[in-house]
């Protein structure tokens, strides 16, 4: 009897994995396909670019029903934006360092990819780009070094939005890290909840309290 019950645990458990494994398959495809259609939009105007610095953070609204899932739960106003990184430079070009999830990505947790590709899978007129403020000058510097440190450690992605545990990181949770626990310039209020709203939300990403928002998209929708 006993054995049957784990048989039956296992084949649940076994059933779920297949589910989400196939919606993200087909969200996937789904993303593909919106990139594809919206290919020829340009996300961010030349003049734009020219406010860019390393170590600014990049916001975007991606594509997708899990998305729109995060977009409307958690970030729906002013910026319905889903996913997090940190523009740095490589190879002379403008590049982010982010964390993504091996069901949406060929790799692993942190990554780096250069910024006109990043911007694809934006969708048009969701781009916030903000600065950290900081008296010292030398924050950013430190903050895009830092993700290129992280980003060598091959750091896998956090499934389960864990911000005390920095084996694996979330998106969000790669950025706060680095304000929070390397350069302690920016602290996390003390309880779990609010930990988990300031991890999955974004907002303190681009609350004026502790950020300039150096390019905003957003207002060329009419």
């Amino acid at each position: 009897m006993k054995l049957k019950i784990f048989y039956f645990i296992i084949g649940v458990l076994f059933f779920i994995i297949i589910c989400i494994k196939l919606f993200f398959y087909l969200d996937t495809l789904e993303e593909k396909k919106e990139v594809q259609n919206k290919f020829n939009y340009a996300r961010i105007s030349p003049t734009e670019i020219t406010k860019i610095q390393e170590g600014d953070l990049i916001l975007r609204r991606g594509f997708g029903y899990f998305s729109n899932v995060i977009a409307t739960r958690l970030n729906q106003a002013p910026f319905d934006v889903t996913h997090a990184g940190i523009i740095v430079i490589d190879n002379g070009k403008w590049a982010v360092v982010h964390s993504l999830s091996s069901d949406v990505s060929k790799i692993d947790g942190i990554q780096i990819q250069y910024l006109d590709e990043f911007l694809k899978y934006s969708q048009p007129n969701k781009i916030v780009i903000t600065r950290f403020k900081s008296p010292s000058n030398n924050t950013n510097s430190q903050l895009a070094g830092l993700a290129k440190y992280h980003l060598n450690k091959k750091i896998p992605f956090d499934d389960f939005g864990d911000f005390e545990d920095s084996t694996s990181m979330y998106c969000t949770e790669l950025i706060l890290h680095i304000l929070n626990k390397d350069l302690k310039v920016l602290e996390i209020d003390k309880t779990k909840q609010e930990k988990q709203d300031f991890l999955f939300t974004m907002k303190k990403m681009y609350d004026t309290n502790y950020f300039k928002i150096v390019v905003n998209t957003y207002q060329h929708i009419k």
